[in-house]
């Protein structure tokens, strides 16, 4: 006798509620342990366990595109650590993808499944991360203790809240201030919790995380313009949008003089000066850690160093740093060629199945190009930091491919 497809793929209410914890949990103490762990892997260990269980019960992982690339990543890996000088500490950084891969086919497989959880998840997910920007923004306005909350101790004063540093908050709530879109339906709502994510963006600092949030804003507008002016009254939406464009430019060209961004300004202003006041010297220092990576492991680059190897070696030789702050280049340097073709394939895959779940829609969330635009504030990351290791990273893959799986068809095997 065959169960009915919504019998079979039910999971277990301890199930979902482990992923509402960890989307709970995202920004606690974010990154601080051993191999970047957190205190969300309190959920995600026992939810990773399930999943592993479930996947040899069905004899299949969920159809996800993340899938082949990430093993090509770790095969990348096996390749590179297998020659290199310290094997232990590649095979550590291994084993973190390889968890991280099963937390998000994990994700994607329970939210994807008939039930509540896909919602119950993502609304999870906006809540905590609204409650989280409590500690960034009382300790941003001295409210509490600074060194043990909010900002960082050094010159240059970025916030970071509970996470581990700055970067990896930046991401985490630009990431989640797309959530908020994608899945609140009242505007007025919508309006109120995207107000401290968007403060607590700005105060990160994180340059990553400003980018790639206008970038998402960006094609959120473009695809807005587009729907309008196929509209049947396209003729009067294209005139608002006409006549809104005008007056921006008129308000920007009669207050640019008083102001001015100068370097003066942006010295005096904290807010500019921790963010767009440290470009030159962020791009100075990217571009010193690119020409001494190429220098220091350009004969190796075909096979690769070894993951998590690299800042190792850099260290020995430069005090520049001890990480390659870059995905892509990390990902070519420490896994060789195969790594940075799996990278590129990996990121190819987030933006096609992004454009699919922007088309089609899923049932479970109420603007789908929102969660599609939310993978674009990631990007600028993978070129300007490591964040391949971030948990709330693989969570949204995870999503996303379970947004997929909502809009594609049965296949033979599913409807049996």
């Amino acid at each position: 006798m065959t169960l009915p497809r919504a019998h079979r793929d039910a999971v277990p209410t301890s199930v979902g509620v482990l992923l509402v914890l960890a989307a709970l949990l995202l920004p606690a103490w974010g990154n601080r342990g051993p191999q970047a762990t957190s205190l969300v892997d309190v959920a995600l260990v026992p939810l990773v366990a399930w999943g592993l269980f479930d996947t040899c019960r069905r004899m299949r992982f969920p159809h996800a595109f993340y899938l082949l690339p990430t093993l090509l990543l770790v095969l990348a890996g096996l390749l590179a650590g297998a020659l290199s000088r310290y094997p232990g500490d590649s095979l550590q950084a291994i084993g973190t993808d390889v968890y991280l891969l099963l937390a998000a086919l994990t994700v994607t497989r329970v939210v994807s499944a008939p039930g509540p959880w896909a919602r119950r998840a993502v609304v999870a997910w906006v809540a905590g991360a609204v409650a989280w920007t409590a500690p960034l923004l009382l300790s941003a306005a001295g409210l509490i203790p600074t060194a043990a909350w909010g900002i960082l101790v050094t010159s240059q004063h970025r916030a970071f809240g509970t996470f581990a540093n700055p970067n990896l908050a930046g991401s985490y709530y630009a990431v989640s201030l797309f959530l908020v879109l994608a899945v609140v339906q009242r505007a007025w709502l919508r309006r109120v919790l995207v107000v401290p994510l968007v403060i607590a963006v700005v105060l990160t600092g994180s340059m990553a995380a400003l980018i790639g949030t206008g970038l998402a804003i960006a094609v959120l507008l473009v695809r807005r313009l587009v729907r309008q002016l196929r509209a049947p009254n396209s003729l009067q939406s294209t005139a608002k949008l006409a006549a809104a464009a005008v007056v921006a430019a008129l308000g920007i060209g009669l207050t640019a003089p008083a102001l001015a961004v100068t370097p003066t300004v942006i010295a005096d202003t904290p807010v500019l000066h921790n963010s767009i006041g440290r470009l030159d010297r962020s791009d100075s220092s990217r571009f010193v850690l690119w020409q001494l990576g190429f220098h220091t492991f350009g004969d190796e680059v075909l096979v690769g160093v070894g993951p998590g190897t690299a800042g190792i070696r850099l260290a020995q030789v430069s005090e520049v740093g001890k990480s390659l702050h870059s995905d892509l280049l990390a990902s070519l340097l420490e896994r060789g060629v195969l790594g940075a073709v799996a990278l590129l394939l990996l990121l190819g895959g987030a933006v096609v199945t992004a454009w699919r779940v922007a088309v089609r829609g899923a049932a479970w969330l109420t603007s789908p190009a929102a969660l599609a635009v939310a993978v674009l504030t990631v990007v600028p990351g993978l070129v300007t930091h490591e964040v391949l290791h971030f948990r709330h990273v693989w969570l949204l893959l995870g999503l996303l491919a379970a947004a997929r799986l909502a809009t594609a068809p049965r296949t033979s095997s599913e409807l049996t």
